[in-house]
């Protein structure tokens, strides 16, 4: 599924979380968004502190960056700090934005890669239901002065099943696009097909994921901002996870798996830490 996260929604790679600005956190405005498998175990209880990731690179897989995760009180998370190797500049800062609601309402991004300055920016429209259902991504760095525009459709297990969208290229209107997502009697992701070449290929007849799972609860349900962004709500994990921590969550992935979190890359450690 790496053509959809890289090319589709370039510019979010970004971790996205949760900060409260109120009483109430945005998850529990979110039916079937929850922390962890949502039945208190012990999931619930862990978060993403860092993760390494290969940042796609094709000519040597074995090089890695690594993305900090900051949180408030409250487990919160502040901002997202990444840097890359020595001989691969990937560094970015993201900030967040929230309604009076305390709902994710946008954030912004500036990166330099290679010495290359620039900005992404992503704002987000809620249902009466509080569900995202309109996705704006404003691209300043990949495309300058172009953005995507998504329409989002849910299943009633709160998984996104429709992204319909399209795209502005250097001022251009593109060709409207549709992603369809399905998933098993198992709750896990399987197909994705669309319609356009510009998103998914060149020869425009979509793609198949064939991601074989595990048994564990999926660690992008610890944050349902991670299943927004990448549009994965899965139950479970790829099988190509390199082990777990005593909570049963993935330490992270092998190389050659199919996981492309956030579209950083594969996340080949994910460090965990308890929630305070």
């Amino acid at each position: 599924m790496k053509q959809y996260s890289l090319l589709v929604r370039s510019a979010l790679f970004l971790a996205l979380a949760i900060q409260i600005t109120s009483c109430q956190k945005i998850i529990d405005h979110w039916p079937g968004h929850g922390h962890g498998n949502g039945d208190g175990d012990s999931t619930e209880h862990y978060r993403i502190k860092s993760i390494k990731y290969s940042s796609n690179h094709a000519d040597d897989p074995s090089r890695v960056s690594e993305a900090t995760f900051y949180y408030s009180a409250g487990d919160h998370l502040d901002s997202i700090i990444s840097a890359g190797d020595p001989d691969y500049k990937h560094n970015w800062v993201i900030t967040f934005a929230y309604d009076h609601n305390g709902r994710l309402q946008k954030y912004l991004g500036t990166y330099d890669w290679d010495g290359q300055s620039g900005s992404v920016s992503d704002k987000y429209g809620y249902d009466s239901d509080n569900r995202v259902v309109i996705d704006t991504l404003f691209d300043g760095y990949f495309l300058v002065g172009s953005a995507t525009y998504s329409s989002l459709v849910y299943n009633s297990q709160g998984q996104i099943i429709t992204d319909y969208f399209h795209v502005i290229a250097d001022g251009i209107p593109q060709p409207h696009d549709t992603l369809n997502f399905s998933y098993d009697t198992d709750g896990n992701r399987g197909v994705v097909t669309g319609d356009n070449s510009l998103q998914l290929g060149n020869d425009g007849t979509g793609s198949t994921d064939s991601t074989v799972y595990d048994n564990k609860v999926a660690y992008r349900s610890t944050n349902p901002i991670f299943q927004l962004i990448d549009r994965d709500y899965s139950k479970n994990n790829s099988s190509f996870a390199i082990g777990y921590n005593s909570a049963g969550l993935p330490l992270g992935f092998s190389i050659g798996s199919t996981e492309d979190f956030l579209a950083l890359g594969e996340p080949r450690e994910i460090e965990w830490e308890e929630v305070p």
